[in-house]
């Protein structure tokens, strides 16, 4: 009888744990890591652009994976990225990724942070969360992590867009009408990174 009393118990706490809203539970690394992270982004909306840009490739460096989202970002062409060049190449899609967020920089300005739920399956823990924006307008964002090794963000989707595959698109695009010429995609982010 105690047994079972146990175990129910148990059952009992795992369900409440899991219908208690995020906000009324103690926060998991992942939630806390990306409710941080959403508030250094929204911290960027005081500075001018130039630094916002500054600011930005800092945190893209530091808070995302951004060796194996750029290197996703190629597809097929991975192989054909000389290893001499293959750190050029992550700093301008660093760039390039941070030009394409600036102009959303100045909505974040007394925006608000919520973490909605998390959950881990396959390897990836996924976060979502909602900024609600000074206007009252809100966005979901969803991040994801690799449960092991690097804490860092895996991908990001906004609006229902994975950033990884966006640029996997838009990359493997251009290379493919250039017969996978990297220096050709080297100079596109180039041209759109300054």
């Amino acid at each position: 009888m105690i047994l079972n009393l146990t175990r129910r118990a148990v059952l009992g706490l795992g369900v409440a744990f899991w219908l208690t809203p995020v906000a009324a539970r103690s926060a998991l690394p992942h939630e806390s890591y990306v409710k941080s992270l959403l508030e250094e982004l929204i911290a960027l909306a005081k500075y001018d652009e130039a630094e916002q840009r500054n600011r930005l490739k800092k945190v893209l460096h530091r808070r995302a994976d951004v060796r194996a989202i750029s290197l996703f970002a190629l597809g097929t062409w991975r192989k054909k990225l000389p290893k001499n060049l293959s750190g050029d190449y992550i700093d301008l899609v660093v760039n390039y990724t941070a030009n394409s967020f600036i102009s959303y920089v100045s909505q974040f300005e007394g925006a608000d942070v919520a973490i909605e739920r998390s959950s881990s399956q396959g390897g990836f823990t996924t976060v979502d969360a909602k900024l609600t924006y000074a206007g009252g307008d809100a966005s979901q964002i969803r991040f994801r992590f690799a449960d092991a090794g690097n804490p860092r963000v895996k991908d990001v989707n906004v609006r229902g867009i994975w950033l990884s595959l966006q640029l996997r698109e838009r990359f493997s695009g251009l290379l493919d009408r250039n017969n996978g010429d990297i220096a050709e995609l080297m100079e596109f982010l180039r041209s759109n990174s300054a």
